[in-house]
């Protein structure tokens, strides 16, 4: 009975994140609404899949405009959508990395945030990105059912948001 209790209080607080609703950030609230829940055609959708989240990297690397970003080798497919958004990056290893586009199974997401490193972690959020959240020095998270985005700047104060994410 509490986790059916528990499902249905996370239900309304991503419903209300989702518009942004409650969050006092500036930042937050912009990323959330402008980023993360874009209604609006960009101009390089017509040249990236619309499959998967590959439009949401895109929108959250043209808003962190990473310098380097590593990308794993089973998210291959995504390295389109960070080129398209930030043709001047480079990528490189984990450890060298701005942004770093992961699986939540990823086992060192968690040494990455201990790092201050931006995450795009995709895949059904588990006991890693849990662990990464609570070792990120400062920055927010988003964490939505299939996606969840770090942003780890040192201006920002610690905190977590659990808005759904759109495709």
């Amino acid at each position: 009975m509490q986790a059916v209790l528990s499902r249905f209080g996370m239900y309304f607080r991503r419903r209300r994140h989702t518009g942004g609703f409650g969050v006092h950030s500036p930042f937050a609230f912009r990323f959330i609404t402008e980023v993360l829940n874009q209604r609006h055609q960009y101009y390089s959708y017509e040249y990236l899949s619309p499959a998967g989240y590959m439009r949401t990297v895109f929108r959250i690397c043209l808003a962190l405009k990473p310098a380097t970003v590593a990308i794993s080798e089973a998210l291959e497919p995504y390295r389109a959508a960070v080129e398209a958004a930030c043709p001047s990056a480079k990528i490189v290893s984990a450890d060298k990395a701005d942004l770093i586009v992961a699986r939540h199974s990823d086992s060192r997401l968690c040494e990455y945030a201990c790092n201050g490193r931006h995450l795009i972690a995709i895949g059904k959020p588990g006991l890693a990105w849990r662990n990464a959240c609570k070792s990120l020095p400062y920055g927010m998270t988003f964490t939505s059912p299939s996606i969840a985005v770090a942003v780890a700047l040192k201006h920002l104060p610690r905190q977590d948001f659990f808005p759904y994410i759109r495709q």
